[in-house]
């Protein structure tokens, strides 16, 4: 008998500065060299278009 997997919302949305723990999160685990939180706040401050990869409700990587 074989199990089927439930399929896994998988979108991008805008991201915000009440995110950024998580950002910060999955940027630490990603890259040897990580982005400091002033980075992200900087360029979501200068009007930069910043996304967010999110399966389901986890974060998989942001993007700017």
């Amino acid at each position: 008998m074989s199990e089927q997997s439930e399929a896994i919302e998988v979108r991008f949305e805008p991201m915000t500065e009440s995110q950024l723990d998580s950002v910060i999160a999955v940027e630490c685990q990603a890259h040897a060299h990580p982005w400091q939180r002033q980075h992200f706040q900087d360029c979501l401050a200068s009007g930069y278009q910043a996304q967010m990869l999110l399966a389901g409700d986890a974060l998989c990587h942001p993007r700017l």
